[in-house]
């Protein structure tokens, strides 16, 4: 080739659930976020509690949906890597209208969407979800794997991060281009 340096940038892919039966009849958020994926009903499980699922979790009340937000982290760290603004914003939309369940494992689902979940020891189903949607993270897509030290990576195909590494990553590698 005849370029100098050649930087990558092609960010993160949803985290699957770890639960084969989950990541088969869920979906991921950012397919909700973007219109690749439609609910088939109204009552809708949110899987995680950090940005990506408060945010998709308000999205889909505001379509008119039924939201229960599952979270596995305390109510403290609800809406982790959030700006405080908007975290204050969405939570107070949210607010009486979803249901937010912290300190909440899914643990096993039915091909029927019954969540079974554990909270402080007890083990208990969440039954009748249309839909179950996964937001527990992102990880780095490492797809393309070029092996040249012409390749500089940058942002989330290194790894998984808030944008504002990845922005900073940038900065510093035009800088020294």
């Amino acid at each position: 080739s005849d370029a100098d340096h050649i930087v990558v940038a092609i960010g993160a892919n949803p985290k699957n659930s770890g639960n084969e039966r989950l990541d088969r009849i869920a979906v991921f958020a950012q397919d909700v976020i973007n219109g690749k994926a439609q609910m088939k009903g109204d009552n809708v499980a949110v899987i995680g509690g950090a940005s990506v699922a408060l945010e998709t979790a308000e999205l889909l009340i505001e379509q008119g949906k039924k939201v229960t937000v599952i979270y596995r982290g305390s109510e403290a760290n609800l809406g982790r890597g959030m700006i405080r603004v908007v975290k204050g914003s969405v939570l107070g939309n949210l607010k009486g209208k979803a249901t937010i369940m912290t300190d909440t494992i899914v643990t096993d689902v039915n091909e029927d969407g019954d969540l079974l979940v554990e909270n402080n020891g007890e083990t208990k189903a969440l039954k009748g979800f249309t839909d179950i949607v996964i937001a527990v993270g992102y990880q780095a897509d490492d797809s393309l794997n070029l092996d040249s030290d012409k390749v500089v990576y940058v942002g989330d195909c290194k790894a998984a991060r808030d944008a504002k590494y990845a922005i900073f990553e940038a900065t510093e590698i035009a800088l020294k281009l």
